[in-house]
């Protein structure tokens, strides 16, 4: 056990700090105490959750998806869906808020269809 409570102190130290406390620091307080495994869960999933910054980058994306040269339409309309997807996927985070994110399906036709030649 004093491997593990070296390792818990080390966890501690990086996720907390030393002189002040860090960003992640409230987590510890989550955490049994030697529980590394769970302190590393909550580490990690607070690190990549998903913001309303990330889902406007989706967007974001989404509406400068075009054609590549050469590219199947068929492909095309593959990574516009996928991208809808990706944005849809996010809409737990606009419910946090009593909003939803959604891509309307005017704006999906709009993106395929001015990807056929004219």
């Amino acid at each position: 056990m004093p491997g593990r409570k070296a390792f818990w102190d080390f966890m501690v130290k990086s996720v907390v700090g030393v002189e002040k406390n860090l960003f992640c620091s409230h987590l510890v307080k989550q955490s049994d105490k030697y529980d590394v495994a769970y302190l590393f869960k909550l580490v990690s999933d607070f690190l990549i959750r998903e913001s309303f910054q990330t889902i406007g980058k989706r967007v974001e994306e989404f509406f400068r998806i075009n054609p590549f040269n050469n590219e199947d339409i068929f492909l095309y309309i593959s990574r516009v869906r996928d991208s809808v997807k990706k944005i849809e996927r996010s809409d737990h985070v606009a419910r946090s808020v009593g909003e939803s994110v959604q891509i309307p399906k005017f704006f999906i036709l709009w993106k395929i269809l001015g990807a056929l030649p004219s």
